[in-house]
């Protein structure tokens, strides 16, 4: 059957999307799928546009989070060196293809079900950008190193899994998760992609500046994020401290 299927998606593919590559149409449309199915079945538990919207969100974070496990061991078990990280050009082709349809999906489900948490810059503008530097990856061989900055994802799975069920919420541990991985963990990678031995490593399939450029410039956007997430917490903190010295 597949291989009746796969031609029939592989020539509009070609045409309409020529950075999807053909072998990786058919896992889109799957990814896809299951974005939806997922959407769905937390329907029930979720009756909020934003909680499904959240929920989603949840999902995709975390089956990023645990595609870049085995990248992020390579690398960390290996001091933090970037050629150490094996291909697994199957597992981080998936990763980057899935998470293209969760950026799908997401602005397609929320059109439907969530159109007042669209904002243009976050989600319009943001998972544009990023569907483009996916279809970069995928047809430049470069899908492991993005899959290695998947675990970037792990504070949005934390943050996210707490707001849909206040009982795991911890703001030390959204705090903690978000300054290692989304500041810390994120400096590393950008610093590491201007060395010029590192960049050795793409030289063949890509230009020397991209994977440098591409994690330099989400810095402003995390360090902005961390800006919000201890205001927050500071602000909460704050409000309680005030309520029990009303008592």
């Amino acid at each position: 059957m597949s291989s009746v299927i796969d031609p029939l998606l592989s020539s509009p593919s070609a045409a309409l999307w020529p950075f999807l590559p053909p072998h990786l149409v058919r896992t889109f449309a799957l990814a896809y799928l299951s974005n939806v199915l997922v959407f769905f079945s937390g329907c029930k538990r979720y009756q909020k546009p934003v909680q499904r919207m959240w929920f989603l969100s949840v999902y995709a974070s975390g089956a990023m989070t645990v595609c870049a496990l085995p990248f992020f061991v390579d690398w960390l078990s290996n001091g933090c060196s970037m050629a150490a990280i094996k291909p697994r050009t199957a597992l981080a082709e998936t990763a980057c293809v899935s998470f293209m349809a969760h950026l799908f999906a997401d602005l397609s489900l929320g059109l439907i079900f969530y159109r007042d948490h669209l904002p243009l810059g976050w989600k319009w503008i943001h998972h544009s950008i990023f569907i483009c530097l996916l279809s970069y990856t995928l047809s430049h061989g470069l899908s492991h190193f993005f899959t290695l900055g998947g675990m970037m994802e792990l504070p949005i799975y934390v943050l996210f899994l707490g707001f849909l069920e206040p009982q795991l919420k911890s703001d030390y541990l959204n705090i903690g998760v978000l300054v290692t991985f989304r500041i810390v963990f994120n400096a590393i990678l950008a610093a590491q992609f201007w060395l010029p031995s590192v960049q050795m490593l793409w030289v063949h399939t890509a230009p020397w500046w991209v994977c440098g450029a591409l994690n330099t410039a989400i810095i402003p956007g995390h360090i902005w994020i961390m800006h919000r997430i201890v205001g927050r917490f500071l602000r909460e903190r704050g409000e309680k401290r005030t309520a029990r010295l009303a008592e």
